[in-house]
């Protein structure tokens, strides 16, 4: 007799357990569609252009933006296509005076009305929204396909990256939206990546074309691997181009200041 009650009993216990486990998978799974309802585009596009008022002194545009919280489980995935950041031109239009016969470099993002700090056709973040929900931005992988970036500098205090409004670490930050601690585990730079710097302080123009980049953490070093070209034209030595390669381990001690290259 009692040993055909615990047979009774046995299965008994198994359909509550599986109850239970059900029971928590389909609130897991609520949970996940009403993140996905609430992360919509609308939402997506107001946060981006909120962020951007606060932290850049110049217009932000995009095509599309859109979350996933199924194609990078357990993370969320981001991907904008089409991002710029552009200024208007008569911001450092004093400036065009200036600028060296034959340096092509320093028109290089030049519109007829706007200038472009950055553009890229795709980005793609793949974020641990529970971490997120703590206060930390983890992010596995992020992807940057075809990024153009144009930096110019006009004098000891004047250029043109000062149109993003970053405050340092010295300063309090007053702004209604503060950006979280940021942890990137891999960056990949791909469809050839291309940037481009001059300083009229010192008549330097550099360009950057790059084959790939590709920067993994292994939080006690970073593995850098990229392939590039290097443009280098000064007022002194003349133009120069430089095939350039890289291959290392980066091991930063950012507490003491203190960078270290192995089997670079």
């Amino acid at each position: 007799m009692e040993g055909s009650q615990e047979k009774k009993r046995r299965p008994a216990w198994r359909r509550i357990l599986r109850t239970v486990l059900w029971t928590l998978l389909g609130l897991w799974a609520i949970v996940m569609v009403v993140l996905q309802v609430v992360l919509n585009s609308s939402f997506l596009e107001g946060l981006v252009k909120n962020l951007a008022g606060e932290y850049v002194e110049g217009e932000v545009s995009f095509s599309k933006i859109k979350a996933s919280v199924f194609r990078s489980f357990p993370n969320l995935n981001i991907s904008i296509d089409d991002f710029s950041i552009v200024y208007p031109h008569e911001m450092f239009a004093a400036y065009d005076s200036l600028i060296p016969p034959g340096d092509s470099l320093h028109f290089k993002g030049w519109g007829e009305s706007m200038d472009t700090l950055a553009h890229f056709d795709h980005f793609s973040i793949a974020v641990d929204y529970v971490r997120a929900l703590r206060g930390h931005i983890d992010v596995g992988h992020a992807i940057l396909e075809h990024p153009r970036i144009f930096i110019h500098r006009y004098d000891s205090t004047r250029a043109n990256w000062n149109i993003l409004r970053i405050p340092s670490s010295e300063e309090e930050d007053t702004s209604a939206i503060k950006i979280p601690p940021l942890t990137v585990g891999k960056v990949s730079l791909s469809d050839a990546p291309y940037a481009v710097f001059t300083s009229l302080c010192d008549t330097l123009a550099a360009s950057l074309a790059l084959d790939h980049l590709m920067v993994k953490n292994h939080r006690e070093h970073y593995d850098i691997d990229l392939d590039s070209r290097v443009s280098l034209n000064t007022g002194s030595t003349g133009k120069m181009d430089l095939p350039f390669k890289l291959d290392t381990k980066f091991y930063p001690d950012f507490e003491n200041n203190i960078y270290s290259l192995k089997k670079l």
